[in-house]
């Protein structure tokens, strides 16, 4: 609802004022009678026709939508037609409209919020109690990956990359299962990055040396709390290098025998790879497990 105002002033044929000239107002495209009023609210009703003053000046005219407008002298001849004629602000509700009807507004209608109707607050979409059981008519449970077993790690050999992973993966942080799929140099586990004290190859047993990572050998495994991890990198001195301290870590050279988490891995006396047997002397270092013939789960202790 908003204020029509046509003309300020309604003139004569001959340019004087139109004095108590007549506004007919009618459903536009028709010759019924539109009510107009002389409040927004919409609650004081005006005559139809609506009598112009002496200096013919109508008063507050509100009416909604479009109309027919015929003016006319006191004697009730007519003037002029205007078919339609709108009132000269658009109601909240036509503003809607319009920009609902635009293509490329992206706005949210009515129609497509219906769309959430039933969802609750922080619906859980495994739990189909709490969401519905179609999306635009595809069946939650055959969307692929399925939502409630996938979840996206960082790509090892690829550090500006994301790849799939299941749930049961991530379990197996704990339960040394479902990681024989691993690729060469690829790992899930807890990293962190170093600087290397000397030059350090991809699946090196790395301690520390001076605040810095290096190679664990013969005349450095004399403390047990220097091993740290396995470098899961190539990396030259003074280097960043990631080295994973708790975790699975495939290796495709390695061809280790025996069951899973029954064959220790120990830092060897002579160099900084892993070795199956245990050494003879103190200290024995066991830096890892066997997972698969190629993998192991990296979890350094000593005293074995």
């Amino acid at each position: 609802m908003a204020r029509f105002n046509y003309i300020g002033q309604y003139l004569d044929n001959n340019g004087d004022p139109l004095s108590g000239g007549k506004l007919y107002f009618y459903d536009t495209g028709t010759t019924t009678p539109k009510t107009t009023y002389s409040d927004a609210a919409q609650t004081l009703t005006n005559t139809n026709p609506v009598v112009l003053d002496a200096d013919g000046r109508a008063g507050d005219i509100f009416y909604s939508g479009d109309a027919k407008l015929v003016i006319k002298t006191s004697a009730d001849v007519t003037l002029e037609t205007v078919d339609p004629v709108g009132s000269d602000q658009l109601s909240a509700s036509d503003v809607k409209t319009l920009y609902e009807s635009n293509s490329d507004t992206n706005a949210y209608t009515d129609a497509e919020k219906t769309k959430l109707t039933g969802i609750e607050a922080l619906a859980d979409v495994t739990d189909t109690a709490n969401v519905t059981s179609s999306l635009d008519g595809a069946s939650l449970t055959s969307i692929t990956p399925a939502i409630a077993d996938k979840v996206l790690l960082q790509d090892a050999s690829d550090s500006s990359a994301l790849k799939v992973a299941t749930v049961g993966d991530v379990a197996a942080l704990q339960d040394y299962s479902g990681f024989a799929s691993l690729g060469d140099g690829e790992y899930i586990g807890i990293t962190f990055d170093g600087t290397a004290g000397a030059a350090i190859s991809k699946s090196d047993i790395v301690g520390f040396s001076n605040s810095q990572i290096v190679p664990i050998t013969a005349s450095s495994v004399d403390n047990a709390g220097q091993v740290v991890g396995i470098a899961v990198e190539n990396a030259a001195s003074s280097a960043t290098v990631k080295v994973l301290v708790y975790g699975f870590y495939c290796d495709t050279s390695w061809s280790w025998s025996g069951s899973a988490n029954a064959t220790g891995l120990y830092a060897s006396q002579s160099a900084s790879t892993l070795t199956a047997t245990r050494p003879g002397s103190e200290p024995q270092l066991r830096v890892a497990a066997r997972a698969t013939a190629t993998v192991v789960f990296v979890n350094p202790r000593a005293g074995y």
